[in-house]
């Protein structure tokens, strides 16, 4: 089904090797994810089902520290496009299901590839990019609101549990809207939401 996965970012640190946004990995051979990759200077989303590789969209990008950049991945149809600032920067079709994926759904990392930076109104829905919050809204995480160096993180969309690892955490010193955001300092830091019905890619509501 089609998806939209959007939010704003702002690297702290560009030497980090990989540092994903969002991802998930059962470790059976299914796994997915949507990262930047320091060393090859890109953006990529990758996903793997049954150990074959279904996917791999990825575009040159160098992108500067302190600055807030708002990061799309659309489905519509077959059709997996990538957008940077709003601008189509990477586009590829392909008759695909996602998979599956029995794990939690990660942000700030994917397999140990931890990112170093905030993170702000990050957003799923299961359908092309509407308001903020609407129907088809799988999650949408917000930390408007919240106490600076907290780890409490409130999903505005259907309540899902986010639980926050490492020192993740809200700052209110950093945001691109609503004056906060969720900072993580690329070494252990991530957010997680439990394993259930509404994060299968490949079944489902996607």
């Amino acid at each position: 089904d089609d998806f939209t996965i959007d939010f704003w970012v702002n690297f702290n640190n560009l030497n980090t090797n990989y540092g994903a946004f969002i991802g998930q990995n059962d470790e059976l051979g299914n796994h997915w994810s949507f990262k930047y990759r320091e060393p090859h200077s890109d953006i990529q989303f990758y996903a793997l089902s049954g150990f074959t590789e279904i996917i791999d969209l990825r575009t040159s990008w160098s992108p500067s520290v302190n600055t807030w950049y708002h990061l799309s991945l659309v489905r519509s149809g077959s059709t997996f496009t990538i957008y940077i600032d709003g601008v189509n920067v990477a586009s590829d079709t392909r008759d695909i299901t996602m998979p599956s994926v029995a794990s939690t759904l990660d942000i700030g990392t994917w397999a140990g590839d931890y990112f170093n930076g905030w993170l702000d109104e990050f957003r799923v829905n299961i359908d092309k990019e509407e308001p903020v919050v609407s129907p088809d809204t799988i999650f949408y995480i917000t930390a408007e609101n919240a106490r600076d160096g907290s780890p409490s993180f409130v999903d505005a969309a259907k309540g899902h549990t986010i639980t926050a690892f490492g020192d993740a955490q809200i700052d209110t010193a950093q945001s691109y809207a609503g004056g906060a955001s969720a900072y993580f300092d690329g070494n252990g830091d991530y957010l997680s939401i439990l394993d259930n019905d509404d994060v299968y890619f490949g079944a489902d509501d996607f």
